[in-house]
């Protein structure tokens, strides 16, 4: 009987009352915090006090910029010719004209692409050569003035002047090019990761050798961090 009862009041339909609505809180507004003509101005002079060397050289580079570029506007412009001639120069106008024409060939932008990776090709195999051959020239006194000497007649050599050599070396204009590139970045990552490892004094190179004695692995972690400093930015 009981659960008689209990379907019949589940069967029968709830009344509510349309009168009374149900009650909803307002939604919590939270207001910013207002910031004062004071407050602003404080913030400002603090941001500039900061910032005062930094502002100094943007306002100093840009006006050296645009010095640099009304004179050389007036120069092409009047055809100077007091001993240096300006006569055959373009002007600013023409440069920027020409350049938004290469910039809508599609060709320039392949070719920028082939130029980097040859630059890149040559960067890469000049530090694989010269960063290894660096470390072993600082670390042996022996090598190194068997090395140095040879590298140093080459070195003065500017790497346009390589270039009637190459054309002769290489079978294709692609190897003479990148390895006129490899020549520009062999010597001086060469030159800066020697100097780098002969700095290091001989505490640090006796506890490197303590350190490849007991744990092989944390020998090459011993020589990389200081060289990188100098052989990268190189």
């Amino acid at each position: 009987m009981e659960r008689l009862a209990l379907k019949a009041d589940a069967s029968e339909p709830v009344e509510i009352c349309p009168h009374i609505a149900p009650e909803v809180s307002p939604p919590r507004v939270i207001a910013a915090p207002e910031i004062g003509a004071a407050t602003f101005t404080k913030l400002a002079r603090r941001w500039l006090a900061v910032n005062r060397g930094t502002l100094r050289a943007v306002v100093l580079g840009t006006l050296a910029l645009l010095a640099f570029l009304l004179a050389w506007h007036l120069l092409t412009k009047y055809r100077v010719n007091v001993y240096v001639r300006f006569l055959n120069v373009p002007s600013p106008e023409q440069v920027l004209e020409r350049a938004a024409r290469a910039f809508k060939d599609p060709k320039f932008f392949s070719h920028v692409v082939l130029s980097c990776r040859r630059i890149l090709i040559g960067f890469l195999l000049a530090t694989i050569v010269a960063v290894p051959l660096g470390l072993v020239m600082g670390r042996f006194r022996v090598i190194r003035e068997f090395i140095f000497p040879v590298s140093e007649v080459f070195r003065p050599i500017p790497a346009i002047a390589w270039v009637p050599m190459s054309i002769m070396l290489w079978p294709s204009n692609e190897e003479s090019i990148v390895f006129i590139t490899f020549l520009g970045s062999f010597f001086p990552i060469l030159i800066n990761t020697l100097h780098g490892m002969k700095r290091s004094t001989r505490c640090w190179c006796a506890r490197r050798n303590v350190w490849a004695r007991a744990r092989p692995r944390s020998s090459a972690r011993s020589i990389s961090p200081p060289r990188c400093r100098t052989s990268l930015p190189a």
